[in-house]
């Protein structure tokens, strides 16, 4: 991880106030050098969740027929996102695969939605386990709103996440979600950890997060785990559901987003002589720039000598983190 969250660290000095869209990624910048907690703020990226409505059953039903020309009864699985080593994308077969043994009589559809560097691979693999007919590759789709319409679970079996804009709109479908226990993903299904420890139950979260340890023959265990789980109990899977819908309205609809980005600018505030390098004998920044980007990977050794608390008001400047 680097790019904008580790020029923030670089640059601390000269910004008013950095924005990040998890408190993962605000802790990730404190353990890496940023010195002041309370010039970060968190702003979740934000959706247009009015736009991806829970489908009622016959409408699911009927995208069901029409959109997959699968019966009404099959359970289909959605995974949405780049086919790269990111969002192993080459887990979801072997999962399927895993499942099916499982459970046999079981129809099932795994839905990918998506293209990038391993498709070739994903296809070759759908096909040594014999799958074409159960995982589809669709590739890009601009608006997936109806194939989450047409869905029953969302799987994400990312390495790791920040803030998946994939996943707060299937949230926003009220569809239960499983993905991994890494990055923002806890938090934005509603795991809150404070001091250390996990604080929300099981049964408020929007889905099932999977410890992985990124092994492919375990991962594939593990996720198919959380699946058979919620195929299983079919109460489980409409709690779920509905968290992840109150998840994604409370949290992450833009209008709400929108409002906090407003509230953390107002707080955005300079520091004494901000602007004037002269004043406080700071160098240029394009030369701060070049120098600490050569210290950056020894970090713990450069104490990135930071800001003054005091606060003044005046021009902001602002730095956002994805």
């Amino acid at each position: 991880m680097g790019g904008y969250p580790r020029y923030s660290v670089l640059v601390q000095r000269y910004l008013a106030r950095t924005l990040t869209c998890s408190q993962y990624m605000k802790d990730w910048l404190l353990e890496r050098g940023h010195l002041d907690a309370d010039r970060i703020g968190v702003v979740k990226l934000g959706i247009e969740a009015s736009h991806f409505v829970p489908a009622t059953p016959s409408r699911r039903h009927a995208m069901k027929e029409t959109l997959l020309g699968v019966d009404p009864e099959t359970v289909v699985i959605t995974f949405v996102g780049r086919l790269d080593p990111q969002k192993r994308p080459l887990l979801v077969p072997r999962i399927a695969n895993e499942l099916i043994e499982r459970i046999p009589d079981l129809e099932v559809v795994f839905v990918m939605l998506g293209d990038g560097e391993e498709r070739h691979d994903l296809e070759e693999i759908i096909k040594s386990y014999d799958l074409d007919d159960i995982v589809r590759v669709e590739g890009l789709e601009r608006d997936p709103a109806q194939y989450y319409a047409a869905s029953d679970i969302f799987l994400l079996p990312s390495v790791n996440e920040g803030i998946s804009i994939a996943v707060a709109e299937a949230m926003a479908m009220g569809l239960p979600i499983v993905t991994a226990r890494t990055g923002a993903l806890p938090e934005q299904l509603g795991e809150v950890v404070a001091a250390g420890k996990r604080t929300t139950l099981a049964q408020d979260l929007g889905g099932i997060l999977v410890d992985h340890v990124l092994d492919t023959a375990k991962d594939t265990i593990l996720y198919a785990d959380a699946l058979e789980k919620i195929l299983l109990d079919p109460a489980l899977r409409n709690r779920l559901g509905r968290n992840a819908r109150k998840l994604a309205n409370d949290e992450l609809d833009w209008r709400i987003t929108l409002s906090a980005l407003f509230h953390e600018t107002e707080l955005a505030e300079n520091l004494p002589g901000h602007g004037d390098t002269a004043l406080l004998g700071y160098p240029h920044p394009a030369a701060e720039m070049a120098i600490q980007s050569l210290l950056i990977d020894a970090w713990k050794e450069t104490d990135q000598v930071g800001y003054c608390k005091s606060h003044v008001r005046g021009s902001r400047s602002l730095c956002i983190s994805a």
